[in-house]
């Protein structure tokens, strides 16, 4: 493994080289699963006042790229939410559509989930749920 200058989230760091690090966001980190690379944005363990930092580092730094098609999994084990993040997510869900191919959340548990259709329905994305990592990257890669 390369070291990218990402700061050390879960998991491994992945370089890619025509991904300059001067638009990437600390809250994010690249794989590979079954030959395609699937940008993970890591909201892991944020609290309140964290994560509106993280979606709008992790917004910019995807529209900076502006490509096209996408595939996200988004990690939002142990972080939390309310009013505010929804509303957060759902316009940044809306802005972000045009370059998301595919998207899958992991780590979304009771309210979450909820909040999860709300996104969806008012973004016109079409974000799934998934408890495991590994299905979700299975379906983001099908």
């Amino acid at each position: 493994m390369v070291d990218n200058g990402f700061p050390k989230n879960k998991g491994p760091n992945i370089y890619i080289p025509n991904l300059p690090s001067v638009i990437a966001s600390p809250y994010e980190r690249w794989i590979k699963h079954n030959g395609r690379r699937i940008l993970v944005n890591q909201y892991t363990g944020l609290n309140i006042k964290d994560i509106p930092t993280a979606v709008e580092a992790n917004k910019e730094a995807i529209i900076k790229r502006n490509r096209k098609k996408l595939l996200v999994l988004v990690d939002i084990t142990d972080a939390y939410a309310n009013k505010e993040i929804l509303e957060l997510f759902k316009r940044t869900g809306a802005e972000l559509n045009p370059y998301i191919h595919k998207s899958a959340i992991i780590g979304a548990v009771g309210v979450q989930k909820f909040f999860l259709r709300l996104v969806n329905t008012f973004s016109g994305m079409n974000t799934k749920a998934f408890d495991e990592e590994r299905a979700a990257l299975d379906w983001l890669t099908e």
